[in-house]
């Protein structure tokens, strides 16, 4: 059992308890940790996510430490059906806001599940856009300023809840996410749909896809598009595209049907996907369809 020990918060990372563990008993990070444990040997692992089982066995084993813990392991297994690969590698974001509170609650930074969903760029809880941090950086108990990249763009928090609370399909959550990417960019460069090609992160496109773009923007549903057109516009519009293709593979589009916003204690939100049979989501599916298409002819004929 370690000498010092402590609980993680109910949304942080699995790395980001290991290494404020590591570093409260007197460890230089995670990585030494696990080799003074006799975990490791030789060179320092990447994920060290995979290690999170042997370092729950060394907590106290009182019913209140085995029952929260256990709690968190659940959690731990709905976010990592989210979070690609948990993140761990070049794509870790934290929010300045939390950083400041968490440093004088707990004398490190915390990584928080909802600042690493792919399509949220902003803090849920205060609103300001996020900061990424150097891969080197990760396991710094407070990183420099030199490892923070401030993510720049017109974002909204408030979108971004509701884009998730609303989708209730694979299809839907695409639509939702390339959408509030490109509008963002149009908007942060003043441009038109008509100019949308000159926000794509490259110049080598297939000619069809500053129309399929132009389409997502103007249309209130996606039409139907193939596996290379969306893989294609995420590589377009994202600079961590790979992440958004891990994230929308690890969803089953036959038993989702939508995500769960469930708040914490601490303020912050994390996200559940939702999910049924496959025909029970498919007739979830066509109902919410049904009801939502209804509103907008509603709404359409009042104009």
């Amino acid at each position: 059992m370690l000498p010092n020990y402590f609980l993680p918060e109910v949304d942080e990372l699995p790395f980001s308890w290991m290494n404020r563990l590591a570093l409260a008993n007197g460890f230089k990070d995670t990585n030494d940790m696990l080799q003074s444990l006799g975990f490791i040997k030789g060179k320092a692992v990447k994920r060290q996510h995979d290690y999170l089982l042997k370092i729950t066995k060394l907590m106290p084993k009182n019913d209140w430490t085995i029952t929260l813990m256990k709690m968190y392991l659940a959690e731990d297994l709905q976010q990592e059906r989210l979070i690609p690969e948990l993140n761990e590698e070049e794509h870790l974001y934290l929010c300045p806001c939390c950083m400041q509170e968490d440093i004088k609650t707990h004398g490190a930074v915390v990584y928080h599940y909802q600042h690493q969903y792919p399509g949220a760029f902003t803090c849920w809880k205060h609103g300001v856009n996020l900061l990424h941090v150097a891969p080197d950086a990760r396991l710094k108990p407070i990183p420099d300023e030199s490892d923070l990249t401030p993510v720049v763009g017109g974002y909204d928090s408030d979108r971004e809840m509701r884009q998730f609370r609303r989708c209730y399909s694979k299809s839907s959550l695409y639509y939702r996410v390339t959408k509030y990417q490109l509008e963002t960019l149009l908007s942060d460069n003043h441009l038109t749909v008509d100019n949308i090609a000159e926000v794509f992160r490259t110049t080598k496109y297939n000619e069809e896809m500053p129309v399929v773009a132009a389409n997502i923007v103007c249309n209130s549903t996606m039409d139907s598009l193939t596996g290379y057109q969306k893989k294609n516009l995420l590589q377009l519009i994202f600079d961590d595209h790979p992440r958004y293709q891990r994230f929308l593979n690890n969803i089953n589009y036959e038993t989702m049907v939508g995500f769960e916003m469930k708040k914490l204690p601490n303020g912050h939100t994390v996200l559940h996907i939702k999910s049924a049979n496959k025909y029970k989501a498919r007739r979830e599916r066509r109902r919410i369809k049904r009801v939502r298409n209804k509103i907008k002819r509603k709404q359409n004929r009042r104009r």
